[in-house]
């Protein structure tokens, strides 16, 4: 079928909100498509499915798990390199997303390989 045009729309706001390193506001998306944050934040979710700021974390919690598997920084160091400046609210928030804590995570994967 065609191209979802809305997605094709908003691929730059989609690449910026899941940098982890960018902490681009939801305000600023919407003025770089000259309609509002309300606007914006609904057709985004139509489009994503996720509402933008669900997206960013979604992918920053994406980013902590590969790190968690792929390399041996320790939790707060990858909290900080997802953007996170707090290392408990980190963990509360990847608990709530992934089902468990981001150390059970590391372990569980590492003692499967």
């Amino acid at each position: 079928g065609a191209p979802n045009n809305k997605i094709m729309h908003y691929s730059r706001a989609e690449k910026l909100l899941s940098d982890p390193n960018s902490d681009v506001k939801i305000v600023d998306l919407a003025n770089m498509y000259n309609i509002t944050p309300e606007h914006f934040i609904r057709t985004f979710k139509n489009a994503y499915g996720k509402t933008p700021s669900n997206y960013r974390t979604y992918s920053r919690i994406t980013f902590a798990k590969n790190l968690l598997t792929e390399s041996t920084f320790t939790i707060s160091e990858i909290a900080k390199m997802c953007s996170f400046t707090d290392s408990y609210y980190f963990s509360k928030l990847f608990k709530k997303y992934v089902g468990m804590s981001p150390l059970k995570y590391r372990n569980r994967f590492l003692n499967n390989h």
